[in-house]
């Protein structure tokens, strides 16, 4: 073998490393999204959740603690803002709030490009227990309500508020 190719080796391991390091600091994935239509809704509802926690968060009930606005970032950057707030609400002990992610009709390579990984990437989260299109006063099409696990130190608040004496 020659420098060079023992070179070259070297560099391609080193992408490959970096690029693994990468995925385990934000497992969201960029390939394999599906286009949603722009006007198409956007739900997700984990098994176990009730039916009418999901009609409260689908109608805009929740108070809404958080709110990330994903317009004018690129959809790298809207990868990475995704997933830092979901885990910093989630730390927090934040349960609803609202993504701000515009609705991208003249968005490239596709219309509601951004709209689409949104939907990919709530969807990955194990945190994420339920998520549907805003309400129009909200921001409709353009913005999507997130409803989070509670926190574990919560958990334990909330037994020990509710146990019986």
């Amino acid at each position: 073998m020659t420098l060079i190719a023992l070179s070259r080796r070297k560099k391609t391991r080193a992408a490959l490393k970096l690029a693994e390091q990468e995925k385990i600091k934000n497992p969201l994935s960029m390939e394999g999204v599906k286009p949603v239509p722009i006007q198409d809704f956007i739900e997700f509802q984990q098994p176990g959740i009730q039916d009418g926690v999901f009609k409260k968060l689908r109608l805009g009930k929740y108070p809404l603690e958080f709110t990330l606005n994903l317009k004018g970032k690129t959809i790298a950057e809207s990868r990475e803002a995704v997933y830092n707030t979901l885990l910093q609400c989630h730390e927090k002990g934040i349960r609803a709030l609202i993504i701000q992610h515009g609705t991208g009709e003249k968005s490239k390579p596709f219309p509601g490009a951004k709209r689409s990984y949104v939907n990919l990437w709530l969807r990955e989260m194990s945190m994420v227990i339920a998520f549907h299109t805003a309400q129009p006063m909200h921001g409709g099409f353009g913005a999507t309500y997130v409803l989070l696990k509670k926190h574990p130190q919560q958990k334990l608040i909330n037994r020990e508020k509710n146990r019986k004496r």
